[in-house]
């Protein structure tokens, strides 16, 4: 029987012998397949000596065409909000808002501690981040974006506004030159465990009932099923312990486990939420 369960679906990590091509493939036949079941977004994780960056797959994959949404998982340790903002605002314009962040707070990045002496690298950053995010993404609409060659306007400057903050461990002022339509912007995810309530944030992920954001409940599959089972919400992050070339069997395999066989009609329940107060 077919659920209303939403799902999104985090590819396997590499083992040591995969390659690139690996790993291409894999992502290539795991979104084909969420896509064709509905599913809401697919995951890229980002590791150690990643084979391939996560945010230059999701560009190639964008090519693909696929109706579901590539979210790049992004550790706050490798990434400056300002360069991470960009690339994600980049692929969200490539694929038509169909692409965002799984923001990890792993600690600050190295740009912004240099710049910041004294800043504990292991500090958790990720509420500030995700608002520095969202600052960056609200700061060149595409309404502002002129082009008009005769007058010299390149842009409406009065409908740009730079991120303008200064908090704690960040400080970022400008905007971004990639203009981009309110309804395209990148989606945004996080840890449960890592951001407050009122957060710049679309989605969660973990175990949080009281959150005003939908919350995904992870659940683990290994080659034998289900390791863990915690559907009651209605939204689960699936995760795979199993060979990159098997991926596609597994996600095929847990979603008929789950129940999700088919597309569905209905509008998938991540979405970009209008969270104004909480950027202002």
């Amino acid at each position: 029987m077919t659920t209303t369960l939403s799902v999104i679906v985090q590819l396997p990590s590499p083992a040591a012998d995969d390659t690139a091509s690996d790993v291409i493939d894999a992502a290539r036949a795991v979104l084909a397949l969420a896509a064709s079941r509905g599913a809401d977004a697919v995951i890229l994780p980002e590791l150690d000596g990643a084979l391939v960056d996560p945010t230059v797959l999701a560009g190639l994959l964008s090519a693909d065409g696929h109706d579901v949404a590539i979210l790049v998982e992004a550790r706050t340790d490798r990434h400056a909000p300002f360069n991470l903002a960009r690339r994600a605002q980049t692929i969200a314009r490539l694929t038509g808002g169909r692409a965002g962040l799984y923001l990890r707070g792993t600690g600050v990045d190295p740009i912004t501690a240099a710049g910041r002496p004294g800043t504990d690298r292991g500090s958790d950053v990720t509420a500030e981040y995700a608002e520095v995010l969202r600052r960056l993404w609200d700061s060149f609409p595409l309404s502002a974006l002129l082009g008009d060659r005769e007058a010299g306007l390149f842009a409406d400057i009065e409908q740009i506004e730079p991120a303008r903050h200064q908090g704690e461990v960040f400080g970022v002022e400008g905007a971004l030159n990639i203009p981009i339509a309110g309804e395209h912007r990148p989606l945004l995810l996080a840890d449960a465990d890592a951001i407050g309530a009122g957060a710049a944030i679309d989605a969660l992920v973990g175990d949080a009932d009281q959150a005003d954001a939908p919350v995904y409940r992870p659940i683990t599959w290994a080659a034998v099923g289900l390791i863990a089972d915690e559907t009651s919400g209605g939204r689960v992050l699936l995760r795979f312990d199993v060979r990159l070339a098997d991926a596609a069997a597994h996600v095929a395999a847990a979603l008929d486990a789950l129940g999700v066989t088919a597309a569905r009609p209905a509008a998938p329940a991540l979405r970009r939420r209008s969270l104004a107060a909480a950027v202002a």
